[in-house]
């Protein structure tokens, strides 16, 4: 994606990274880039900030999120370069630009997945007291993602399914700049044409799955 829209973009990125091993990688983001800022995300440092949306009546998974260094950079960036468009990728990271822009930027929410509605299939597996904070964590996030539909000129979700079960929680002229795309890759890298040694036996079947194994939609 960045490859892509550093033919026609000049490219300001903020992210996190939640594993030490992807530090590796920030050098190669960054040929893409005109300006970044990566803030480390320590999973167990962020659990215990997401309590205080008890408190507040969040979404745990907003405040889990929430990160000085990072808002700063972001304000910083709008006001400064003034973008011509704004994306923000996965719902949680809209609070960074949330009643921050005006209506002479375009504003793109890739929501990827209805995450409210995971939490909510989690709720059913789970016994007291996660399945309580499951469904509130549903609820209070799909109140969030309602709120950044509107506020947003346009939301994507990954696929054709996901956006229509979005739609439904969603007024009519709301649910129109609701949109879908096919999740894509770079074909040139991935072109079954070229040819490489397998490292498997002669003979076995072979089926290879890229994910992350600890998210249980994944696992299932």
């Amino acid at each position: 994606m960045l490859e892509y829209l550093s033919r026609y973009f000049q490219i300001y990125l903020g992210t996190f990274v939640d594993d030490p091993q992807d530090c590796q990688y920030v050098s190669k983001v960054e040929q893409y880039c005109k300006d970044t800022c990566v803030v480390g995300l320590n999973s167990n440092k962020a659990k215990l900030k997401s309590l205080i949306g008890f408190l507040t009546g969040q979404p745990l998974s907003i405040p889990y999120y929430k990160n000085d260094i990072l808002q700063r950079w972001v304000n910083q960036v709008l006001s400064k370069q003034k973008p011509d468009a704004v994306l923000m990728y996965s719902g949680v990271t809209a609070q960074f630009i949330s009643g921050k822009v005006g209506g002479e930027v375009k504003t793109l929410l890739d929501l990827i997945d209805v995450d409210s509605d995971k939490w909510s299939q989690y709720s059913e597996r789970h016994s007291w007291p996660m399945n309580w904070i499951y469904r509130r964590e549903s609820r209070t996030l799909l109140e969030y993602e309602k709120k950044m539909a509107r506020e947003f000129d346009n939301t994507m979700l990954v696929s054709e399914n996901e956006a229509e079960l979005f739609k439904r929680f969603l007024p009519s002229e709301i649910a129109e700049k609701v949109h879908w795309r096919t999740q894509g890759v770079d074909a040139d890298y991935f072109d079954p044409e070229i040819e490489s040694d397998s490292p498997y036996p002669e003979g076995r079947k072979v089926v290879v799955f890229t994910g992350v194994i600890n998210y249980w939609t994944n696992i299932d």
